[in-house]
């Protein structure tokens, strides 16, 4: 039987910044999605982009595609995945590389939801060349592969928020207009993006990340829950930078360590012992570093 996987992915810097045609910065993580063609499984809800898609293709549905393993879960690129493997077991049915259509499937991505720039659909994609590190993209097709420090990687922290909180990434999309109190700064946006691949790269200002935070909050794009949080991790020695991350900044959350606390003894450091206190407090769970899971 065909089996798919798809990785997930992680927004760095750079969400709504970019559907403004600016740049985002975002990293492909393992242990991915694993799919396999079940024409019974349960159906993709129907305004997803894969519900979408079966939609307008409905000879696709001998084709379809059931999840058998749900890799880091909701809040790492669950639903593009689903989209990824559906149209590669439709289009490998029909003898094309279905895996090697990513541009094709983006074009029809960005075309049924004009609102969302389709990076991450674009990221998980394209990594499955096999590249390990991270990828900018910028004005809905321009895609870079970047180099990341493995110490350094070591150093950002990751946390799944609550499931509670997740804020369907179309529907938020859909609920704002465009941008509301002042408008995003596209060229300050873009700035901080290159600052922070600067950083991971090997520099040392990691204030990109709470400086583009702190924009999007100015513009009401922030959720209460995700400033609470990035507010509770931030108040730690040895914290130098904190952002949610996707839509409404509540997905997912990075804490980037300073270089003395990146292996300290967990059972004695402050920083770590504080780390895990906020966690609890917000319902985040610990997922690892993310140089453990880079695809």
């Amino acid at each position: 039987m065909k089996q798919f996987w798809i990785p997930g992915k992680i927004f760095l810097i750079g969400e709504y910044s970019v559907i403004e045609g600016g740049t985002a910065i975002l990293a492909a993580l393992k242990p991915g999605y694993g799919f396999k063609v079940d024409p019974e499984s349960g159906k993709p809800h129907p305004e997803s982009p894969y519900g979408i898609y079966l939609k307008e293709f409905p000879e696709a549905r001998d084709e379809r595609v059931g999840l058998f393993d749900r890799g880091l879960g909701p809040g790492f690129g669950s639903s593009t995945a689903e989209l990824l493997a559906g149209v590669a077991s439709f289009l490998s049915a029909q003898g094309s590389d279905g895996v090697g259509e990513a541009s094709r499937v983006l074009a029809w991505y960005q075309d049924r939801f004009p609102k969302a720039s389709g990076a991450d659909l674009a990221i998980q994609g394209v990594s499955q060349k096999g590249f390990q590190g991270v990828y900018s993209f910028k004005s809905r097709s321009e895609i870079g592969s970047h180099p990341l420090s493995s110490e350094i990687a070591q150093r950002i922290f990751i946390y799944k928020g609550r499931d509670s909180q997740k804020l369907a990434t179309h529907v938020d999309l859909n609920s704002h207009a465009p941008k509301s109190k002042h408008g995003l700064n596209r060229s300050r946006c873009d700035a901080w993006a290159t600052e922070f691949l600067s950083a991971i790269q090997g520099g040392s200002d990691f204030d990109s990340l709470n400086q583009f935070a702190d924009h999007l909050a100015e513009n009401g794009l922030e959720t209460p829950y995700a400033h609470e949080v990035r507010i509770g991790f931030q108040s730690l020695p040895g914290v130098i930078a904190v952002k949610g991350c996707g839509a409404g900044l509540n997905d997912v959350f990075i804490v980037v360590l300073d270089s003395t606390r990146a292996y300290a003894d967990p059972a004695t450091d402050p920083t770590v012992m504080g780390l895990r206190k906020v966690a609890d407090v917000f319902g985040l769970s610990f997922i690892g570093t993310l140089g453990d899971y880079l695809w």
